[in-house]
Parts: structure tokens; C-alpha cells; sequence
């Protein structure tokens, strides 16, 4: 289950998220990969944990520039309190996503002896918080978010840190 879920989002990744149907299919295997994220063989985990960082570097920097040029994409919302228009590529929902299947697979067996900088995977979540903040967000939203902001406080290794608690004030 877990290569059929990492096929998909090579896939995603290699078309650039050209067709909305692939945001949605990459959607629904980010959160399955989500669900069994901790059972990704050891040897692979970095190699996911390299897709998942290119994908959401890739989907924060078109959701950025939907927002700073909303002037370029017809059916952006004109409104700056309206949700962004629906884009190719990834939702909020689908980011979310990436970003916890990023942080449970880091609590695995295999993220958890890699020398990895979180940093990459909280930047694109704390854009996410003021993106989920500055309108009215689904429940389903709030409580990815939630789990996504429990994993990042909590870690790899164990309870909340100074530092991490520093960085989000």
C-alpha cells in the first residue's frame, strides 16, 4: 500500500501537479501515507522524506505567489478575508497533509536516527497557520492543523522544547 501511495506522488511531483485530478489523488495519498507514515522502511525514509520536502516547497511557492499575484490567476477571489482560488496542485488540506506525513515519519524507525532539520517542514506549516488564520477554516482544517502543530512541538524525541516553543512566539 505504502509504494502504490509514494508512486502517486512521484507522479504528482514529476507532472509539477499539471492536472487538478492529480492534486486530489496526491491528496488522498498524502493522507494515507499519513495514516501508516511510521512503517516506511528505514532504508527509503529519506528518499520519501526528499519527495514530501520538494512538494512542499513547490506548492508554498505557487500558493505564495496566488497570493501575492492575485492579479495573474482569473479566478482568484477578489475579497483579501476569501479563502484563495482553487489552484492546480495541492489545497490546504493537501499541504496539511504533506507536512504531518513529513513529521510521523520522522517518529518512525527510520526518521528517527536521520540527522534532519525540521526547520523544512515547520517554515511551510507556520505559512499554513496564517493562511488557515486569516479566514474561516473547515473543522477538518483545525484539526490538521492541531495534529500537525502537536507534531512538530513534541518532536522526534520526545516532549516540547524551549527552542520550538521560541520559534513559534
Amino acid at each position: 500500500v505504502i509504494m502504490i501511495y509514494l508512486r502517486v506522488l512521484r507522479r504528482f511531483r514529476d507532472s509539477g501537479g499539471a492536472q487538478q485530478a492529480e492534486g486530489g489523488l496526491a491528496a488522498a495519498a498524502l493522507e494515507g501515507l499519513g495514516r501508516f507514515g511510521h512503517l516506511v522502511n528505514a532504508d527509503a525514509v529519506s528518499d520519501v522524506l526528499g519527495m514530501l520536502r520538494g512538494i512542499l516547497a513547490e506548492e508554498t511557492a505557487r500558493q505564495a505567489d496566488i497570493d501575492v499575484h492575485p492579479d495573474t490567476d482569473p479566478s482568484a477571489a477578489k475579497d483579501a478575508a476569501a479563502p484563495p482560488a482553487p489552484h492546480r496542485g495541492l489545497d490546504t488540506e493537501g499541504l496539511l497533509n504533506c507536512v504531518l506525513t513529513s513529521f510521523r515519519i520522522l517518529t518512525g524507525p527510520g526518521g528517527e536516527a536521520l540527522p534532519i532539520d525540521t526547520q523544512e517542514y515547520t517554515v511551510p506549516l507556520y505559512a499554513l497557520l496564517l493562511r488557515i488564520g486569516s479566514w474561516d477554516a473547515s473543522p477538518r482544517h483545525v484539526a490538521l492543523l492541531l495534529s500537525c502543530l502537536r507534531a512538530a512541538f513534541h518532536g522526534r524525541r520526545g516532549g516540547p522544547t524551549a527552542p520550538r516553543a521560541a520559534a513559534f512566539a
